[in-house]
């Protein structure tokens, strides 16, 4: 894995693996390109942007509120870079699954705040406590999504 970790968990640095898949010079197809910690927080705003639409509200089929979430996390991309649905709706489905994993330790740990213990205390007992929840999925990698969240 490229990159670090930390107590909070690191993305690793993007890159991309294999070869383009297209001759257009405006489109690069790779076959597999990472997402960046600012690609996942226009992700999770784009979401929390169309959740929150006070016009249409959550009156939206599935279809066309992911279709709006893909238009509104790809208007701040450039062309060369843009995601697909499944792509987008694949990582949103990770990051809202840890995401939530994390609220669950959060709440456990909250629960048990210490008289005398700073937020950083009680922050590395709750990623303590979600690395032993989660083992094999790691450590938790979208701490900036859950600052968006929270």
């Amino acid at each position: 894995m490229v990159g670090s970790s930390s107590a909070q968990g690191s993305w690793p640095a993007p890159a991309s693996i294999g070869a383009p898949t297209t001759k257009d010079p405006d489109v690069q197809a790779w076959t597999h390109v990472l997402w960046t910690k600012d690609e996942d927080r226009r992700l999770v705003g784009a979401w929390l942007n169309n959740s929150n639409d006070p016009i249409h509200s959550n009156y939206k089929k599935n279809d066309q509120y992911w279709k709006e979430v893909v238009a509104a996390y790809n208007s701040g991309t450039s062309k060369n870079q843009a995601r697909q649905l499944k792509h987008i709706k694949d990582l949103f489905g990770r990051i809202k699954k840890r995401v939530a994993w994390f609220c669950g330790s959060w709440k456990e740990t909250s629960a048990l705040w210490a008289s005398g213990e700073s937020d950083v205390d009680l922050m590395d007992k709750e990623l303590k406590l979600y690395e032993e929840e989660h083992k094999n999925d790691g450590p938790f990698m979208f701490m900036h999504c859950w600052d968006i969240y929270s």
